[in-house]
């Protein structure tokens, strides 16, 4: 059953309620049938009132079960990478801070691994990071592909989060987001934006 079905079963039965009252009146009073047509209109009023209230309570308990938030801001992180294994593989760790748009500031650490050829064949990496607020974290898995620019120091690196849960508000937080950022190869300094949406059941 959609969204828009719940707020119209909900808005029948409020019908349904008020109707209930006003026959009950009606039997406690022999002369309702004399009462007045501006008396009539005013039970009609009343009636579409309390029709109007359960509605508002439906879609209201509706936003605040989907608690569907933009997730869309900036980062700036520095980051480094070690080589290791045979055949080699390359690990990145991370941290810096996001800024959002809506939730506020957060810190951020990640982790990236993938076999060293990815830098240069453009192969996926595979990482989690968690986003870490005062009211709880984020936790995130990802995918991500770098590619060269036209500075050779500077990699352009799109990431795909899946967001997996958290602490705290973000306990069972659902949603995703794309990440676009720049990293100096050199200083391992990053940057970019991100863009996306989380899930935040019971809260708004």
């Amino acid at each position: 059953m959609g969204d828009f079905q719940i707020a119209l079963l909900f808005l029948q039965r409020g019908a349904e309620f008020s109707e209930g009252i006003g026959n009950k009146l009606q039997l406690a009073n022999p002369r309702a049938q004399q009462q007045p047509i501006e008396n009539q209109n005013q039970h009609m009023k009343t009636k579409s009132l309390i029709a109007a209230m359960f509605l508002t309570a439906a879609v209201s308990g509706l936003a605040a079960e989907a608690g569907r938030i933009p997730f869309n801001g900036t980062i700036e992180a520095n980051e480094s990478m070690q080589i290791f294994g045979d055949p080699p593989l390359f690990s990145v760790l991370g941290s810096g801070t996001a800024n959002t748009t809506q939730l506020g500031q957060f810190s951020v650490l990640y982790t990236f691994i993938a076999l060293l050829s990815a830098l240069e064949s453009g192969e996926v990496a595979i990482g989690a990071s968690n986003y870490i607020a005062a009211d709880g974290i984020i936790y995130t898995y990802s995918t991500g592909v770098g590619s060269p620019t036209g500075d050779p120091d500077v990699t352009s690196v799109v990431e795909m989060h899946t967001i997996a849960g958290g602490t705290g508000r973000y306990a069972g937080a659902k949603g995703s987001f794309t990440l676009n950022r720049l990293v100096n190869d050199v200083t391992g300094v990053s940057s970019g934006s991100f863009d996306g949406t989380i899930i935040v059941r019971g809260h708004q």
